[in-house]
Formats: structure tokens, sequence, C-alpha cells
């Protein structure tokens, strides 16, 4: 491999794996974990950095979190044996390239990894991004008629969460949030509703959860995902 290659190859797959922590964080999200958890518990399985007890007990907790952190490991082990080797080739031919020739290859190179990152960091493009792959995943970890539920924030047994709603719940299908059983008995409170483009912050007792509506909602983490996620 010259050192060309090895350093477009390097590159490559630093790009790949900015955009597989990016798509497993989310997927594991969805799994009832806050962002900041999810990222941490991401960045630990693909750079085998492993885990404290309490890490372990949060994966091993839940089936799917436990595939999920299988097939992220698996992603992991092949990126830092990837990424030895491309490093390992980038030294040896080190020698035999005139530093006049390097630094553009490396300035070209780190320019196009700094451009990706900028990108990634725009609130428009990682929130697109993010959708996507939260429908996709949803669709697959929990089938097609569930809802997308993303943990806000945990405390203890309770989250904030907010529920992409793309299929009403029976027992919520064409009835007034007053007349649903979601807050006398599951003790969960609707806090904000997105409907198209306007926010609802003041909900009416007589407020009908439509499909399409992007509610925010706070109660026991268990009951949130027992009523929204495997609808039918």
């Amino acid at each position: 491999m010259s050192f060309v290659s090895a350093m477009v190859f390097f590159v490559i797959f630093i790009l790949v794996y900015v955009l597989i922590n990016e798509i497993f964080t989310v997927l594991f999200r969805l799994t009832g974990l806050t962002e900041a958890k999810a990222k941490f518990q991401v960045t630990s399985m693909l750079t085998n950095s492993g885990f404290t007890t309490s890490d372990s007990e949060l994966i091993t907790s839940s089936r799917v979190r436990s595939k999920l952190a299988r097939i992220t490991m698996i992603f992991g082990y092949a990126f830092t044996v990837t990424i030895v080797s491309a490093v390992v080739n980038i030294v040896i031919r080190m020698n035999s390239i005139q530093v006049k020739t390097l630094w553009p290859i490396s300035i070209t190179l780190l320019s196009i990894l700094l451009i990706f990152m900028a990108l990634k960091s725009i609130p428009g493009i990682k929130k697109n991004f993010d959708h996507y792959v939260e429908k996709l995943g949803n669709r697959i970890i929990f089938g097609k008629y569930s809802n997308v539920v993303i943990i806000l924030d945990s405390y203890d047994d309770n989250a904030l969460a907010e529920i992409i709603i793309s299929n009403i719940p029976d027992i919520l299908r064409g009835v007034a949030l007053e007349d649903t059983p979601l807050k006398n008995k599951f003790n969960i409170n609707v806090l904000m509703i997105k409907r198209e483009y306007e926010y609802m912050r003041i909900i009416g007792n007589k407020t009908i959860l439509q499909e399409g509506d992007t509610i925010v909602v706070f109660g026991e983490c268990q009951n949130i995902r027992n009523i929204f996620e495997n609808v039918k």
C-alpha cells in the first residue's frame, strides 16, 4: 500500500467511524438511554475501553441493548485492526516520500476531515440525519407499528421523553386527554405537543392526539415505553 493510499484509507475510516458512532448512539437512545449515556456507551464499545459494573448492568439489563452492544463491539474490533494497519503503513512509507509532497497531501486530507466534522455539527444536518436513523432503527428494532421514543433525561424510574407519533395507541385513539388513562392510571403527563409547525405548550383537557404529532411527556419510563412502543 502506497503512502497516499494509506493516508486516504485512514481518513475514510475516521469518517466512517464518526458516522457509525452517530448511528449507534441514536439506536441506543431508542432503547431508553439519554444522549449523553448513549454516546459514552458507544464510544467505549467502539474503542474497546471496557465498562464499569454499573455500565455493564445498564447494557445487560436489556435484551435489545445487549444485541446492539455485540454488534457495536464487532465494529470496534474491525476499526481497531484497520486503523492500526493504516497507521503502520503510513509510518513505513513516510521515508519513501518527499516532504514537499507530504504536506499538500496531509493538509488536503485534514481539510476534508475538518469540513466533514463541521457539517456534522450543523444542527439542521444532524437533526435530519438522526431523525432518519430513528425512524429506520425504530422500525427494525420495535416493528413498523411502534412510535419513536427518545429519552431526553431520566430521574430514577421516571423519564422526560420525546415521542414521534406515527401510530396512535388504542387507548388514546380519538379520545380527549382528560378521558385517557395517561395521567390517572399511568401517571404520564403530556407537557408539550408539536403539530406541524405549531408548538402547543398550553394543552387543554379536550386535546386529542393525532398521528404526526411530536409530544414531550414526563412519567415512569417503563409505562411510557409500554404505551407508545409496539402499538399493535
